[in-house]
């Protein structure tokens, strides 16, 4: 029920729009529209900093943008893309 619940809440917000930013702008308007504030805030960006460097994502801005199966994506560089490099 929680992982159906949490499905519904994503979707109904449109948060994918704003995750597929991959911003650090688009991550502080999910959170404050997740969370209803900014309560916690430091320590959810050190960690969302971590998984975009363990995935390999880049910021969102002054990387190489990539198409993969399909979807628009951001790479460190054209060497870590999975699909189509953008410069």
């Amino acid at each position: 029920v929680g992982f159906r619940t949490s499905v519904w809440f994503w979707t109904k917000h449109n948060l994918n729009a704003l995750a597929d930013a991959g911003t650090l702008a688009a991550f502080r308007q999910i959170t404050r529209k997740i969370n209803g504030g900014t309560n916690g805030q430091a320590d959810r960006e050190n960690y969302w900093a971590k998984a975009k460097s363990t995935l390999g994502c880049g910021s969102g801005t002054g990387v190489v943008s990539c198409t993969a199966n399909g979807r628009a994506g951001v790479c460190k560089d054209k060497a870590t893309c999975t699909g189509t490099a953008h410069a």
